[in-house]
């Protein structure tokens, strides 16, 4: 009835086929997987590992607070040079004095003495008395020269003695002539100078030659002939006489030029520095002996140095004074200045020309006004930590502006302001061994060197006045860059 259906068994080809599609199908899995691992790992090559940051646009204030003192715009101790029984103090503390006030003194008499003696040899050399005496040693000297002049005139005759003066004359200027034309070759008309400097030289000489042929020839005869005796005979002058007669000039020339200097020292003028003499040693001993004197003497007395107030007295008459130990302070608070300390990461952000603003505790609701004047080229360090350490000079502080020298402010330096400038992040500037800016651009997929120019900058960001533009990416990480793409 019913016929019993025979269960299909598969071939052995079937078989085959089916475990080839299930490789072929495994091997594009794992392929497949392979690819997108792949490209995965392109993908996140190609994602740069730096931190980095737009260029933007922004308003960039540069400001720096801290702390500041009052100072006085000058400060001195003052001591005395000497030591010795203090005698007088002429002020106490808070009082004004005018610069040259006597403030305090000790007994020296011996000093005073030797000061007294000192100053009045000083006034004998210079009294009227002793300038007359001067004019009269000069006259003499002057008389003196001329004598001596007159004898060898007559010796050697007037011709000769004037062609020795042109000789001397001429050959001094061709000298000078030479110098000038050896430094300046080149120079024509230096070169003819010499020339002609040299041209008067021969001239000067040959004539001079003339002269003393004449000398021999006619002046002898008519001027040293000897007759009496009767008998005419020359009576030449000899080498010694006129080498004497030469000696005597030179001698009279010294007596006189030292007689010249002397006068013109003791009437104000004017001196050559070699200029010599025992006159003039005698007056300039006893000028440097006063100076000592006088040295000595104000080392007993302290004076005021400018004009100022009194800030502190530190000893009393009858106290003994040792040399260098500060008796009196005076300070200039006559413009109020501040001693400013910032921390250090505010280096940048505080030079000289700057604006201040101070703030006093004791004057509130009052903001006084003033500008950097100085600052250290290095940071000051305190219980180990660094600042920045300047000086500012407050503005006019009004009649009621009556605070002591020390007391605190609080301080805020700016250093300007710029509207929508391209700012970066300090972080990204970079500078090379020349000094030139330059940050690093992430461009094409890797870093970009890009010199730039800044302007002003805090301790956030900086102006970019050149070589940026809004939207460019600017890598912000500390680290060794590639550096090809100059």
């Amino acid at each position: 009835m019913f016929k019993k259906l025979k269960l299909l068994q598969p071939s052995r080809g079937t078989w085959i086929t089916g475990l080839i599609l299930l490789v072929v199908v495994l091997t594009g899995g794992i392929l497949a997987v392979r690819q997108l691992a792949k490209q995965k790992a392109v993908e996140e090559t190609q994602t740069p590992a730096w931190q980095m940051q737009p260029v933007r646009r922004g308003t960039l204030s540069v400001t720096a607070s801290g702390d500041g003192a009052l100072i006085p715009a000058d400060e001195e101790n003052l001591s005395f040079a000497s030591e010795g029984i203090i005698t007088g103090i002429n002020v106490r503390v808070g009082d004004t004095v005018q610069s040259g006030d006597l403030l305090a003194e000790i007994k020296s008499t011996a000093a005073k003495i030797q000061y007294i003696q000192a100053n009045r040899e000083l006034k004998e050399l210079t009294s009227v008395t002793a300038i007359a005496a001067a004019k009269q040693d000069m006259a003499a000297a002057w008389d003196e020269l001329k004598t001596a002049q007159e004898t060898l005139e007559y010796l050697i005759s007037p011709n000769v003695y004037y062609w020795e003066k042109l000789v001397a004359s001429a050959e001094q200027k061709a000298a000078e002539a030479r110098a000038e034309a050896e430094k300046t070759p080149e120079d024509e008309e230096l070169q003819l100078a010499y020339e002609e400097a040299r041209y008067k030289l021969d001239y000067a000489q040959d004539s001079l030659t003339g002269a003393w042929e004449s000398w021999e020839e006619y002046y002898l005869p008519e001027n040293f002939t000897d007759r009496s005796t009767g008998k005419k005979y020359l009576n030449t002058p000899t080498e010694a006489q006129i080498l004497e007669a030469r000696g005597a000039i030179i001698q009279a020339e010294t007596v006189y030029n030292e007689a010249v200097s002397l006068y013109k020292t003791l009437t104000g003028e004017e001196i050559p520095e070699d200029a010599t003499g025992s006159g003039l040693s005698a007056l300039e001993n006893a000028r440097f002996t006063l100076e000592a004197a006088q040295k000595t003497w104000d080392g007993n007395r302290i004076y005021a140095p400018f004009d100022g107030t009194v800030m502190a007295v530190n000893a009393i008459v009858g106290d003994a004074a040792e040399n260098g130990t500060t008796i009196i302070t005076i300070a200039d608070i006559s413009e109020p200045y501040l001693e400013l300390y910032l921390d250090e990461t505010y280096w940048g952000s505080v030079e000289t020309g700057y604006a201040v603003q101070a703030r006093f505790d004791l004057l509130p609701g009052r903001v006084f006004t003033g500008m950097v004047i100085e600052k250290d080229p290095k940071l000051y360090t305190s219980f180990s930590s660094a600042y920045v350490r300047a000086i500012a000079r407050l503005d006019n502080t009004g009649g009621n502006f009556n605070l002591p020298i020390g007391i605190y402010a609080e301080v805020e330096v700016s250093g300007g302001q710029v509207e929508n400038a391209l700012l970066v992040p300090v972080e990204a500037l970079h500078q090379d061994d020349y000094g030139n800016s330059f940050v690093y651009l992430f461009k094409d997929g890797q870093p970009t060197k890009t010199v730039i120019q800044t302007g002003i900058q805090n301790n956030l960001y900086a102006e970019i006045t050149s070589g940026l533009q809004q939207g460019d990416m600017v890598i912000l990480d500390n680290i060794d860059l590639p550096q090809s793409n100059d």
